[in-house]
């Protein structure tokens, strides 16, 4: 801190003591010393710098992210949440720090479940999704596909019999992918 030499000076401190006016310089930009809070517009001024500093850090960042061709999908977010609760309950070693975490369990859950509904409508919304009857015609396709090698260099009857089994096999495979696979109806 700088002491004013003259009592007149315009950049004198306007912080007043017991005694009178403080004898210091103001800090440039401020009408106060140090000791009166001159330096909090610095300190905001710092401040608000390094804000706009990381906002444009981030702005190149989203940049980047919304020229990515994932950028609509919420895959990667979702599998982050889903470790993060892995994670989270590898770590509860038994079942009192279990109880101890269940908030954080239950909102990373909640997350979970709304990431993964958005996820689904975004995909949705998109046209990035199967339904059934298209994969079942995708199936029919690949079978027409094989078939036609297989009818060129098998004989018919063995031809019909491995394209049957490929055909049972894929159905089972489609089974195996329902969300359903393996539950009774309530």
């Amino acid at each position: 801190m700088e002491k004013c030499l003259n009592p007149a000076d315009p950049n004198r401190c306007q912080g007043i003591f017991a005694s009178g006016q403080c004898a210091y310089l103001a800090i440039e930009g401020s009408k106060h010393c140090a000791r009166h809070g001159g330096n909090q517009v610095k300190i905001q001024e710092d401040q608000k710098n390094l804000r706009l500093y990381r906002l444009h850090l981030h702005q190149e960042r989203l940049d980047t992210l919304a020229d990515h061709t994932k950028a609509k999908s919420l895959r990667e977010e979702l599998a982050i949440l889903r470790m993060t609760l892995e994670a989270l309950i590898n770590d509860c070693g038994d079942t009192k720090a279990l109880v101890m975490a269940h908030n954080r369990i239950s909102d990373l859950v909640v997350k979970i479940e709304k990431v993964t509904s958005s996820c689904q409508r975004l995909e949705f919304k998109i046209g990035d999704t199967l339904d059934k009857n298209m994969i079942i015609q995708f199936a029919n396709e690949v079978i027409e596909i094989i078939s036609k090698y297989i009818l060129k260099y098998l004989p018919d009857e063995v031809a019909n019999e491995v394209l049957g089994k490929i055909g049972d096999d894929l159905m089972l495979s489609l089974e195996s992918l329902s969300p359903l696979n393996g539950k009774e109806n309530a």
